[in-house]
């Protein structure tokens, strides 16, 4: 046993005398990875992934449902796995929150694989157009991620670079007024470089920017940016994007249950102006986020996550569909 130990020992110390020299051929790193409009391709999905369920999970997670429960129109009982959910819909959320994680981590790393392609694009040989297209959805992803964000928390850092270096562990959040200023940036270059309709589902567009951009000029009307003109802009934005309804592909779906049951399966219908498609029974810890089974009772295998105020119900006619006849 002695004898095997000693010549173990020394195959060891001979073998470190020469380091190892990788040489790994079929690898593209670094910028030369988008030297190629195959390359950019790939780093567009790098960009999206983050938000779906691959890697960090973004927002096909049940953290999707728990950011809205601010409305006033949601709750949700404090018992369970319900915690978490209810912090938000009282506006009381504290930092060991686990459904934050989800949006934040899945925003920054879209952000990271936007500012790739933001960056770097110039070097890309081939076709132009193409190229044009990924760039304006790369400019799309970077601001829908940082209006999430901005939304979220307030004052966060804003990052428009690719390369990780241990300074970006001590940036300081920037004021608001300066990440809205990059959203509408962002949104006007993806504008210019976008085709008007979606390319593939799952995909934005120019009229998704445009939606987009409308949204953010609302926004920045009230707190924490306080701009009274945005307000004109987000309404003539808004209906810039009604009158060229045909040339964006956006319109209603009259058949209501074509409608849900498309929503259900991940198809696109025409009443979306951007969404992530999943497969809805792929992978369970998501289902809940992508056909409603979140919102449903649990006597239907509903999961009981969150339900309507009762007073919010009240303030309808009664019909049918809203509250039944004996409803007082």
């Amino acid at each position: 046993m002695k004898k095997i130990l000693i010549i173990v020992m020394i195959l060891s110390v001979v073998g470190c005398k020469k380091a190892l020299k990788e040489d790994p051929k079929g690898q593209v790193v670094g910028t030369q990875a988008l030297s190629t409009v195959a390359g950019l391709n790939a780093a567009l999905v790098g960009a999206y992934k983050p938000l779906s369920t691959t890697w960090v999970s973004g927002f096909t997670t049940a953290a999707a449902v728990a950011v809205i429960m601010g409305s006033d129109d949601l709750t949700t009982h404090p018992a369970s796995n319900k915690a978490d959910l209810r912090e938000f819909d009282q506006y009381h959320v504290s930092n060991l929150n686990g459904r934050m994680l989800n949006i934040w981590n899945g925003c920054y790393k879209s952000i990271q694989g936007s500012n790739n392609i933001i960056n770097n694009y110039k070097s890309t040989t081939g076709d132009a157009a193409t190229i044009t297209q990924i760039v304006g959805e790369a400019y799309y992803l970077r601001a829908l991620d940082y209006y999430w964000l901005i939304r979220l928390w307030g004052r966060i850092p804003l990052i428009t670079s690719e390369v990780y270096s241990p300074e970006v562990l001590n940036v300081t959040p920037s004021a608001p007024v300066d990440v809205y200023k990059l959203i509408e940036s962002d949104l006007l270059n993806a504008e210019k470089m976008m085709q008007n309709k979606k390319m593939d589902a799952g995909r934005a567009s120019k009229g998704a920017a445009s939606a987009l951009l409308a949204d953010v000029y609302l926004t920045e009307g009230g707190w924490p940016v306080n701009d009274n003109s945005k307000y004109a802009l987000a309404a003539a934005k808004a209906k810039e994007v009604i009158d060229n309804k045909a040339a964006y592909g956006f319109d209603l779906v009259s058949d209501l249950n074509t409608l849900w049951q498309n929503t259900r399966l991940g198809t696109t219908t025409s009443e979306e102006v951007f969404a992530i498609h999943n497969c809805g029974t792929c992978n369970w810890f998501n289902a809940n986020a992508l056909y409603g089974s979140s919102a449903m009772p649990g006597e239907e295998n509903g999961w009981d996550d969150f339900l309507q105020k009762l007073n919010f119900l009240m303030i309808f006619p009664r019909d049918q569909e809203r509250l039944p006849p004996s409803t007082p």
